[in-house]
């Protein structure tokens, strides 16, 4: 069984110690998928999950239901809004970024992730040159270099240039996550809805919490969901509370030593 079991039994002793109303964990398999049920049997709310990362998912929900009463409103099958959730920290805090929520982690090209992998984390690292090897991991994490328009290519042309030799890199066999991290408003909003287009399956682009409003604006209005998936990197002051939308999101980056996710 993950590690992950182990945080999420810690919570239900946490909780069951102290006069709550009771929940009941009906079983919690070993499945890929992070799906959770919730139900009322005999009046008890009951839980069951495909995985122990569902588990801390549903086990939150079903604690609202029977704290508030709110039962109804939270019972069927429920799906994590972000399925991918990663955080970067120290060893120390994987226990409590695991309990908050996250399922991945973002590591550096020379660090041992074997303990992550006995959690059940999914490993990403953070890679500069493509000629890193990160076979051992679940994907990468690259930022865009600065980039200035020449006699033969926009800025735009270079970036799309750019994502295209990173996605060679992988090859469709690991996940990109791209972070776009310069320009101004209007250029920076442009380049980002370009390269979503451009950008090939098992692409996720990243984008920071404190980009351009104007983006925010434009994701907002837009009537389409784009089939590239996006994942927002957060600080742990950031407050996203009235810009997070319905939309194609991965998850949260946290680029602070106290992993902060927004979950459902």
């Amino acid at each position: 069984m993950l590690k992950a079991k182990d945080f999420f039994d810690s919570m239900i002793e946490t909780y069951s110690a102290s006069e709550n109303p009771p929940i009941i964990v009906e079983d919690v398999g070993k499945k890929d998928s992070e799906c959770y049920e919730i139900q009322c049997v005999e009046g008890n709310v009951t839980l069951r999950a495909n995985n122990p990362f569902g588990a801390i998912l549903g086990w939150k929900r079903a604690m609202h239901a029977a704290q508030t009463g709110f039962i109804r409103e939270n019972l069927g099958t429920h799906e994590p809004r972000f399925p991918l959730r990663i955080f970067q920290g120290a060893q120390s805090e994987i226990g409590s970024a695991i309990k908050l929520g996250y399922n991945a982690i973002l590591c550096k090209a020379d660090e041992d992730v074997s303990t992550y992998r006995d959690m059940g984390l999914k490993v990403f690292i953070a890679v500069k040159d493509p000629e890193t090897d990160f076979n051992h991991a679940d994907g990468i994490w690259v930022e865009s270099n600065l980039v200035e328009e020449d006699e033969m290519k926009t800025r735009s042309e270079v970036l799309e240039e750019d994502l295209a030799n990173w996605e060679a890199r992988t090859g469709g066999e690991k996940t990109l996550i791209y972070q776009l991290v310069h320009g101004t408003e209007e250029a920076w909003t442009r380049f980002f809805w370009e390269l979503c287009l451009k950008a090939k399956k098992g692409t996720i682009l990243a984008f920071p919490a404190s980009c351009p409003d104007g983006f925010w604006k434009r994701l907002r209005q837009s009537l389409d969901i784009m089939s590239t998936p996006m994942l927002v990197v957060m600080d742990h002051d950031c407050d996203l509370s009235d810009r997070l939308v319905d939309h194609a999101f991965c998850g949260g980056l946290s680029k602070n030593s106290k992993p902060q996710f927004f979950l459902n």
